[in-house]
């Protein structure tokens, strides 16, 4: 009995559920440490957060809470055309990827007209952007947004709308 041996495709397949077990475990270890490493962060930002505003002056704090309600509060309701762009070569200049703020594309950002200042808040459809890029020359004077999408699909999905969109006080 103790001389039978075991064919070789039993005993690769053994090896590869057993790397597949350990690959698996060291996966949900590494998303546990992640989950810490997150709260931890959270939890400084917030402790760091309350014992700044805790030490505030009380004029200062009267400028720390209404520059929260200014944006809660629209600046202004614009009438405007909103189209969507992607980080095409054919929609963009030689870097499609990085928008004239010098920040990376990423879901949320937004053309603007030249008007409005990068790190404005515009909220479009329910949704708030943020203005990081310039429109096309042709439409920098003009009420026109531009909404970055990920794929062409999503950008031919949304098109061209003529909505009332509300911008933020930038602060």
């Amino acid at each position: 009995m103790d001389n039978i041996e075991i064919p070789a495709f039993i005993r690769d397949e053994r090896r590869r559920k057993a790397r597949q077990n350990v690959e698996r475990t060291f996966q949900k270890l590494l998303n546990i440490l992640r989950a810490i490493l997150l709260t931890s962060a959270m939890i400084a930002i917030f402790i760091s957060g309350y014992a700044g505003y805790k030490y505030l002056s009380e004029e200062s704090k009267i400028v720390y809470v209404r520059e929260i309600v200014d944006m809660e509060q629209p600046h202004s309701f614009v009438s405007a055309t909103v189209t969507a762009y992607t980080s095409s070569v054919d929609e963009t200049d030689d870097d499609p990827f990085v928008t004239a703020s010098g920040k990376l594309v990423r879901k949320g950002t937004l053309a603007c007209p030249s008007m409005y200042e990068f790190g404005t808040i515009v909220e479009i459809e329910g949704e708030r952007y943020t203005c990081e890029d310039r429109m096309n020359k042709r439409y920098r004077h003009t009420s026109r947004f531009d909404i970055w999408f990920e794929t062409k699909h999503d950008a031919y999905l949304w098109g061209k709308k003529d909505l009332s969109v509300k911008v933020y006080l930038n602060n």
